[in-house]
């Protein structure tokens, strides 16, 4: 297993075990950020169909929604983000 892929499944589990945390995918480049939110989609498009409706709400290209309040972001370059809270 690569470093994004497991990433991306430690990923999933922190957002659905600590309600309404919201995490931000930089990099200096929008397409570098959303590999990483891809990996995250694919484990997502993987999962049990009970759990998957149980936590995710909704998956749009650069924002996936947990059912929970969680959010996870991906976003281009640290020098762009006024404004993008994350906890």
């Amino acid at each position: 297993m690569g470093k994004t892929t497991t990433f991306a499944a430690k990923a999933i589990h922190f957002y659905v075990t600590r309600p309404g945390s919201q995490a931000l995918i930089t990099a200096p480049g929008l397409r570098q950020s959303m590999i990483v939110s891809d990996k995250i989609e694919d484990h997502i498009s993987r999962m049990n169909p009970v759990a998957k409706r149980a936590w995710i709400r909704k998956v749009q290209r650069q924002t996936i929604t947990f059912h929970n309040g969680s959010r996870v972001k991906a976003l281009p370059s640290l020098h762009r983000l006024r404004g993008e809270p994350a906890t």
